[in-house]
């Protein structure tokens, strides 16, 4: 028989997968398809994957992927919170770094690692926010002050804001042009002239206003579509722009929305224009006809409490519940991507959503933010790109991560990244040839009729590389009572290019099929016989 390697989910838990019945019986009068994806699921009633980390959906079947490390990290610092990418006028762009302790770090072209350009003033920490406008950057440390980034220089410069203090705004954002500020009930616009010009008045169009239908405090502004969203802690408004400078926006409450904890819970330029949003009421995607709850069993995932690893040393698995919720991330990278990002006390894991494929994968690499590396960060340095800089400037980097941003556009599928809490920074290797990957890909479970156990004899796996010697493995995952697993390690037959076979011989009342390593599952066959009954 054929495995499904291109079913439209992945269970979040995998003790929630129930057992596969092949050969249907009198009592399965039902449609035998385990998940109902948002299009209709390929070769349905046929065992599927029940878990996987690191692996990716292509259009034949199931990708590893590993990370490739392009930042080297800032020696002593462990505490990186947030980062941006961030441009200028002249089309330089750059990635800002944020730490939980109030440092703020740039790195460029024009620099030869993370670059400190902490202000002065005493910021501490605390929440953060970036808007472009006119082809300049401004940041916002909450509660403290605004500024603009300077990329050719590595520096910030005081925002000189007219009309607002900015010690009072806890955000910025952008849209139409405008630049936006809010604090915890309020929304100020700039003026059409000059974005730092607050200063309500008829002839600019600056000014404020609280947005209708708000019941709770404001966290945040995403750009949606032609205006943006205004995120509280009760409900979701929109902001509509009405073209008419003296009164610019039009604010709706979202019907069906929900409050928002955190601003890092929410994502800008989803697919068709939307914005993905954990709420109060779960995951939810935010669209022009109001809010729409997307992906029930996210949100039953998330919502359980419960956490799950596979430790690939013991092949077992780890659950540890959680007392006080999963720390949580969203963003969407690609033009592609949906991912959320989740772990207990650090973000470790994250469930990635394909909106091209309509089908979910899953990561596993420690970091405390995901982003969209959105220009092309793999140049090699120069020994000429360092002159003027001290060796003691690259203690602990290693010459593979003396890396720097050439300002060109990244490649597609090099876009998901991540930053991890000692500022390195990886991205997502999805290379056909790549053989460095530590993933897990479990498919099963195997039985083929309801009464009686069955035989394993053998597999045929297609398109694990032939160069890949010793990072790929195969274990039988067999279950006498049905639940319960016992690793068995099969005999490799034949091993030719882009194909291997094992024996088995095993017998059990079901047969799962654990794969480690680096592979592109394509194609899964396997040879069974019926044996007695239970």
């Amino acid at each position: 028989m054929r495995g499904n390697l291109n079913a439209a989910n992945v269970p979040l838990l995998s003790n929630l997968f129930g057992r596969s019945i092949i050969i249907p019986q009198y009592d399965q009068n039902f449609q035998r398809t385990q998940f109902s994806g948002e299009d209709p699921q390929l070769d349905k009633g046929i065992p599927q994957i029940w878990y996987a980390h690191n692996c990716m959906p292509t259009g034949q079947g199931m990708q590893s992927v590993s990370y490739k490390r392009i930042v080297a990290n800032v020696p002593g610092q462990s505490s990186f919170v947030r980062t941006y990418i961030v441009r200028d006028s002249s089309e330089n762009k750059a990635l800002l770094g944020i730490t939980s302790t109030g440092k703020v770090y740039i790195l460029s072209s024009f620099t030869s690692g993370w670059v400190d350009i902490t202000p002065g003033g005493g910021w501490t920490g605390g929440a953060t926010s970036i808007a472009v406008v006119n082809g300049v950057t401004y940041l916002c440390l909450s509660l403290f002050n605004i500024y603009t980034v300077n990329i050719a220089s590595s520096s910030l410069a005081v925002a000189a804001l007219l009309g607002v203090t900015p010690a009072n705004i806890v955000g910025i954002g952008t849209a139409a042009n405008y630049l936006l500020l809010h604090d915890n009930t309020t929304v100020y616009w700039s003026s059409t002239v000059n974005p730092l010009d607050f200063v309500p008045s008829l002839v600019t169009g600056a000014s404020s206003g609280n947005p209708t239908d708000i019941s709770g405090i404001i966290i945040g502004i995403n750009t949606y579509g032609g205006g943006f969203i205004v995120m509280t802690t009760a409900v979701i408004v929109t902001a509509k722009y009405s073209g008419n400078t003296r009164y610019p926006w039009i604010f709706v409450g979202v019907p069906n929305s929900a409050g928002v904890a955190d601003i890092e819970y929410s994502t800008v330029d989803g697919d068709d224009g939307s914005n993905y949003v954990w709420t109060s009421g779960g995951v939810l995607k935010i669209t022009s006809a109001g809010a729409v709850p997307v992906f029930p069993e996210v949100t039953d995932f998330l919502a359980g409490r419960l956490f799950e690893d596979f430790d690939t040393g013991s092949n077992t698995f780890i659950r540890t519940p959680v007392s006080v919720g999963f720390k949580l991330k969203l963003c969407f990278v690609g033009s592609r991507y949906l991912i959320i990002s989740y772990g207990i006390s650090s973000l470790t894991h994250a469930v990635v959503y394909d909106t091209a494929f309509k089908r979910w994968g899953k990561l596993k690499t420690p970091h405390v933010d995901c982003f969209e590396l959105s220009v092309n960060a793999a140049a090699n340095r120069s020994w000429i790109s360092l002159l003027g800089s001290g060796w003691n400037a690259f203690i602990g980097t290693a010459w593979r991560d003396m890396l720097t941003f050439s300002n060109l556009p990244a490649d597609a599928k090099r876009t998901i990244a991540f930053l991890a809490a000692d500022g390195s920074c990886t991205y997502t290797l999805f290379d056909a040839g790549d053989i460095t990957a530590d993933a897990v890909c479990l498919v099963g479970k195997y039985q083929l009729v309801r009464t009686e156990t069955v035989r394993l004899e053998e597999v045929a796996v297609e398109n694990i590389e032939s160069g890949n010697t010793g990072n790929f493995s195969l274990t039988v995952m067999s279950a006498a009572d049905g639940k319960n697993l016992t690793p068995s390690t099969p005999y490799l037959q034949m091993n030719t290019t882009d194909f291997r076979k094992y024996l088995a011989n095993i017998t059990a009342l079901n047969h799962s099929l654990l794969f480690k390593g680096a592979f592109a599952l394509t194609s899964l066959t396997m040879t069974f016989s019926r044996q007695g009954r239970r």
